[in-house]
């Protein structure tokens, strides 16, 4: 058999990692200098610039006379980018956030010149179940990555990844890593050796003669003399040897080639010590984490879908580059060493900035769209003095709800209450939170900023029916009398039990819980138990003493509190734990000193449904510690179910046992363990690390994690300066979003998964005078102050009229999930991204409230495939294959217009 030497030039680039940007930059420019340098002074010379295309960007800032040489590499095959806009994580970012790295990645990669089309992934800590079916639609040839797969006995490093819908993908794993071939020697006898060294590590692991040798890693620049080598070895290798630098789509090509039977493997990529995937990453700097579930949310199934609802209803506001704008500083936050939470403190401050930059510019946005659609409602039965209150519902399915709203009323205009009437004028319980005297500011695109005073009310009412991708308007009254009273109900001790009906929850005196389902008859005990420890590991992975006990609430004596309200039952929790202030490494034990921790749990109950929310705060004051929560279940099974990108996932408690796996594993805001009879699943907002604890069949929540080092050897082992993080010690304020939900067992497992999506995406609300001038009117002149005229708009809302409610689209299919729903750019379509929950084959429908003119499948690139013919009049009938993606783009009719 002869033997093929390929080499593949390259470079890692981390971004931002033990350097800040702008430093890790300036290198960067230093690199692809020399290469313009190598491959201008050596016209066979090729390299990959890791896959991504926004370090071309990071050049191009600070060399724009750059961009004509490097788009001429790029067109000839001499430089390859893409298909990724960055190597970020694929468990701790959602679905949506994959498929538009790919699409901002390889659209720039193609506006550059060519967009390479491996699926190259060499250092993430982990790869998720579908990445095999996103490869094949997106047209990627091929996967090839370094972690999460371990070769045991005859195990070949090339092999089919299989994902349960069948697509599959050639796969390459790394096992000698992204730089066994890191620079040759000048020597062309120490390149002999290293040539012998790599024969010997790779032909008992792969599968075909042609050896991957790749030359280079992290911040490496381009081997100069590579060439001088390569030639010099040409001469002294056998006869039955050939070395050559290749691309890595060649290589791809010529194993697929010669690969006879390749073994199959399925399921995510995750296997192996925790030095491969490096666990700890998952809770490492979680208000990171939770910062990032939050702006996904707000792009994906809060903005962009009411974008796509108001432009169909003819409000025409161009928010393409407003949101493309958007992705891009989200996903520059999802590198792999940005959002595991393993970098510089300088690093984590400027993803600070960024999730900073994007809640204000989105929720501006989003502010905006939710105005325009109450500027154009119907105003005929409203009277001037009149508030509308508006509830927005962007999820693909009907739904009824509490939502908190705030209210302002003009002082001038407050009789010190209001009532919320729905279309139908019935009077709406709510509850009042808050109410205050506020001076309100004025800002008009014709008049200079102004102020009003105002009185706030916040409320949470119960909102009934709100359509899917809709919304459902009320009015405000202002009368004189008396407020609607919040509280029917107080009751204050150590314990308090909440029922309503579905559910009884009852409050233990040391705050744990136990939850009852009357429906099923099942019943958990203690749950919500606090567990600290220490934790004498770095950012990516968690280490504790081996015999150390947990401190728990177990002893504690709480505070309770609750108030029952008309939208439901409101429960404060409030005890402290003491626990050691750091841990001492040179004694290595923890510090007899220790910290007051003051935690406070508020538990809502709704007056009906099954679902229980929680929110948990509490000061971080300790150092290198980690809290967790435990949610005991009591259900014999060894199966745990996640959410994860596109997938529902099953995991397996004894691959853990085995040790084929480690403890901790990812999740995407939905855990859930179940039976036949009965299931409970734990809903989380950025809490992306949990385990299935033996002890109860617990699902264990990291809470937060803190210690002072990116990385080290041991807890005794001193640490190089540059390793040295002290805000990883994540201390201040910390909240945390939970819910817990009871199920019907397996069979509603699904139905319970949509939950997740109805928790991170609740109803939203907007409210604003019935005559808009109210707020509108700004300041006159300031130069004169007798020159007071004020300006308005009168034409602010023509063209459209609206009914008091409205639903554009709605999908039917327990077992299909929503990812993403848009307008496509440059295009009245919409487009709606789908997936199959299930391990069978299903059906959906997604219809819309005005006819379907024409639909097509497209792929994750959003090029069209072929054209969707099982529509009748405004609904779309959809089959999914097993675990199968589906994006479907949709023309739609005339929008429903009232002149």
């Amino acid at each position: 058999m002869n033997l093929h030497y390929c080499i593949v030039s390259h470079t890692h680039w981390d971004r931002e990692w033990y350097l800040p940007f702008e430093q890790f930059r300036i290198k960067l420019v230093d690199l692809i200098d020399n290469l313009l340098d190598v491959l201008r002074s050596e016209p066979r010379y090729r390299f990959h610039l890791d896959a991504q295309t926004i370090i071309v960007d990071d050049y191009l800032e600070i060399r724009p006379e750059k961009e004509k040489e490097l788009s001429k590499h790029i067109r000839a095959g001499r430089l390859f980018v893409g298909p990724w806009y960055v190597q970020s994580d694929f468990s701790l970012t959602s679905a949506e956030a994959t498929v538009r790295n790919l699409q901002i990645g390889s659209a720039r990669a193609r506006g550059l010149g060519a967009c390479a089309t491996v699926g190259y992934v060499p250092d993430q800590f982990g790869l998720m179940s579908q990445l095999p079916q996103v490869f094949a639609r997106a047209g990627l040839q091929g996967c090839v990555f370094g972690r999460g797969h371990v070769l045991s006995g005859s195990g070949k490093s090339e092999f089919t990844w299989r994902s349960e819908d069948g697509s599959e993908v050639l796969c390459i794993f790394l096992a000698f890593w992204y730089n066994n071939a890191q620079r040759f020697p000048d020597s062309v006898e120490e390149s002999l050796k290293l040539l012998e060294h790599i024969k010997k590590n790779s032909r008992a692991r792969a599968a075909t003669p042609h050896l991957l040798l790749m030359n280079g890693v992290d911040h490496l620049e381009a081997q100069e003399n590579l060439f001088d080598v390569i030639d010099a070895l040409k001469k002294r290798i056998g006869k039955d040897e050939r070395i050559e630098q290749v691309a890595l789509s060649e290589y791809l090509q010529r194993v697929r080639e010669s690969l006879a039977s390749p073994a199959v493997v399925r399921g995510e990529m995750r296997s192996g010590p925790e030095s491969s995937v490096l666990p700890g990453t998952l809770s490492s700097r979680v208000s990171l984490k939770q910062r990032n579930a939050r702006a996904q949310v707000l792009l994906e199934r809060r903005l962009e879908p009411l974008a796509a609802v108001a432009a169909r209803l003819g409000i025409h506001a161009n928010l393409h580059g407003h949101i493309g704008y958007l992705w891009k500083l989200l996903i520059a936050n999802h590198p792999h060493d940005s959002i595991c939470g393993c970098s510089l403190d300088a690093v984590h401050r400027h993803m600070e900035d960024r999730f900073t930059r994007l809640e204000e510019t989105g929720s501006f946005l989003l502010e905006r769209l939710m105005e325009s659609c109450i500027l154009h409602l119907d105003r005929t039965a409203l009277r001037d003095d009149d508030y509308v209150l508006v509830v927005f519902n962007t999820e693909p399915e009907p739904r009824s709800g509490c939502v908190e709203a705030v209210i302002e009323i003009l002082l001038s205009d407050d009789r010190g209450a209001i009532r919320i009437i729905d279309s139908e004028g019935a009077e709406v319980a709510y509850d009042l939170l808050e109410r205050r005297e506020i001076s309100r500011a004025v800002l008009s695109p014709v008049n200079l900023p102004g102020v009003v005073s105002a009185i706030l009310y916040k409320v949470r009412l119960t909102a009934q029916g709100i359509p899917a991708m809709g919304y459902r308007a009320y009015t405000v009254v202002l009368h004189l009398g008396a407020l609607t009273p919040a509280t029917i109900a107080e009751e204050k001790g150590n314990s308090a039990v909440l029922d309503n009906g579905d559910v009884r929850v009852e409050v233990r005196r040391n705050g744990t819980i136990s939850f009852h389902d009357h429906r099923n008859g099942s019943r958990f005990e203690g749950l919500l138990l606090l567990e600290e420890r220490e934790d004498v590991g770095d950012s990516y992975v968690y280490r504790s003493n081996p015999g150390s006990s947990p401190i728990t609430n177990e002893r504690c004596v709480a505070r309770v509190e609750v108030r029952h309200q008309n939208t439901g039952s409101a429960c404060r929790i409030a005890y402290e734990m003491d626990v050691p202030a750091f841990y001492d490494c040179a004694g290595e034990k923890r510090s007899s000193e220790t910290v007051r921790l003051p935690v406070e749990i508020s538990l809502f109950l709704p007056r009906t449904g099954r679902r229980l929310d929680i929110d948990l705060a509490f000061p971080n004051t300790a150092r290198d510690h980690r809290m967790r929560m435990l949610f005991p279940t009591g259900i014999d099974s060894d199966e745990s179910w996640a959410a994860m990108p596109f997938d529902l996932f099953r995991r397996d408690r004894q691959d853990v046992e085995r040790g084929d796996s480690v403890a901790s594993r990812p999740n995407a805001g939905f855990v859930a363990v179940d039976c036949e009879a009965n299931g409970l699943a734990v809903l989380n907002e950025g809490l992306y690390e949990y385990e299935h604890a033996r002890a109860g069949s617990s699902i264990v929540l990291t809470l937060v994690r803190g210690n002072s080092f990116i990385s080290r050897s041991g807890s005794h082992v001193p640490v190089q300066e540059n390793w040295l993080v002290p805000e990883n010690q994540c201390l201040g304020e910390y909240r945390c979003r939970i819910a817990l939900l009871s199920y019907d067992g397996a069979k509603a497992r699904t139905r319970a998964f949509k939950e997740r999506d109805s928790f991170l995406n609740p109803l939203s609300a907007l409210s604003r005078p019935a005559d808009p001038r109210k707020f509108m009117q700004g300041r006159p002149f300031v130069q004169d102050a007798s020159l007071d005229f004020i300006f308005f708009r009168e034409k602010y809302a023509s063209g459209v009229s609206l009914p008091s409610a409205l639903g554009l689209c709605s999908l039917q299919g327990d077992s299909i999930a929503l990812s993403s729903f848009r307008t496509r750019a440059n295009s009245s379509s919409v487009v709606a991204r789908l997936f199959n929950l299930e391990s069978r084959a299903a059906d959906g429908v997604i219809s819309f409230s005005v006819p379907v003119q024409e639909a097509y499948e497209l792929s994750l690139l959003d090029e069209r495939i072929e054209r969707c013919h099982l529509f009748q009049e405004s609904s779309l009938r959809l089959s999914f294959l097993p675990k199968q993606i589906r994006t479907i783009e949709v023309v739609l009719g005339s929008a429903p217009r009232r002149d």
